[in-house]
């Protein structure tokens, strides 16, 4: 009888001990800074919150009452910021605000570890518990405000990333984030009521730095980035989303609430990040190129960039979509981008 109970003992004690990780480094950068893309953390000074916000919000949208959760400070030690990124830049979209349950900076390509982790110290968030069903969250980085927009939808455009990609599908591990538009999480796969997480979006477990080969999970919304010998994309990020496009139905013209955050779930180890894009919590939805806003990217559209550089005041005219290459002008060079679109056929 003692050998078994010493044996259960064992037993349970190898089960516990499994679902315990050990947590990765956390890069230290003088600056968040490659040929690719430029990571700036908020440290409430040269970077604040409120500045984060004025990204964030596009056309339509008027915003108060800002409230948050996270840590400030530098590059290495803040979980909310910003990014700007060039040609290369993996995430999709040229600039945007970041959320973190680690670092911003830790984002930072190369994809160079399968566990980069930054530990805040931040309690969870019980909107993110009630996604996770029933696993506790922590290090929690929240964004509330209170909004007015001018039309009866929403949208806002984003990338989910983590660490936990691919060794981590089908594992209580599964960093968890929402966007809340008036109580209810809006970030949802496409046509669906599914949360976006990783174990909704993937393409099969694979070990630690190594490409997953299936079964897909509505892998047509993943890029699996988890080769550390040869990484497609500069980014920490072991597999990231696609762009997604969130909406939302709200009441124009009065007072909405929103609430975006992200979390680790299970224990406080291996970071996620949510890219999101700059302007795009709008009541107009962001379509680089689409420069006449009927919804498609074509010739019409290259024509009207070419009508509005010449001083003919196109319209219908999307300013916001004109600037295809998302640099703050409108020019030659969003010709060359829209064409491109165009020809890429994306």
């Amino acid at each position: 009888m003692r050998t078994l109970l010493i044996t259960l003992f064992l037993m349970s004690f190898a089960c516990l001990t499994a679902q315990v990780r050990k947590p990765g480094p956390s890069k230290k950068l003088e600056n968040a800074k490659n040929d690719c893309i430029t990571i700036t953390g908020a440290d409430g000074v040269a970077l604040t919150v409120l500045d984060i916000v004025e990204l964030l919000v596009g056309p339509g949208v008027e915003y108060s009452n800002v409230s948050f959760q996270a840590v400030l400070g530098g590059d290495n030690e803040a979980s909310i910021g910003m990014f700007d990124g060039n040609a290369c830049n993996p995430i999709g979209f040229d600039q945007g605000v970041i959320l973190s349950s680690g670092t911003v900076g830790n984002a930072l390509g190369p994809n160079e570890f399968d566990d980069i982790t930054a530990a805040l110290g931040l309690p969870g968030d019980a909107g993110l518990d009630a996604l996770t069903g029933g696993i506790p969250t922590l290090d929690a980085t929240v964004l509330e405000f209170d909004f007015i927009p001018n039309d009866n939808a929403i949208f806002i455009q984003y990338v989910f990333g983590s660490e936990e990609y691919n060794e981590y599908i089908g594992a209580i591990f599964n960093d968890v984030f929402g966007f809340f538009v008036n109580g209810q999480n809006i970030a949802l796969i496409p046509g669906t009521n599914t949360p976006v997480a990783i174990n909704n979006i993937n393409n099969g477990f694979a070990t630690e730095g190594e490409f997953a080969s299936g079964p897909c999970t509505n892998c047509e919304y993943y890029r699996d980035n988890a080769d550390l010998q040869n990484p497609p994309y500069e980014i920490e990020c072991d597999g990231l989303t696609t762009v997604l496009t969130a909406t939302a139905m709200v009441l124009p013209n009065e007072t909405n609430t929103v609430k975006l955050a992200i979390a680790d779930a299970g224990d406080d180890a291996w970071d996620s990040w949510v890219f999101i894009r700059v302007e795009s919590f709008s009541t107009i939805i962001q379509v680089p190129g689409d420069a006449n806003c009927d919804g498609e990217v074509d010739v019409l559209d290259v024509v009207t960039i070419i009508n509005y550089i010449l001083g003919f005041n196109p319209d219908p005219f999307c300013p916001e979509n004109a600037d295809a290459n998302e640099d703050g002008d409108i020019d030659v060079l969003d010709v060359v981008t829209t064409i491109n679109i165009i020809l890429s056929g994306e």
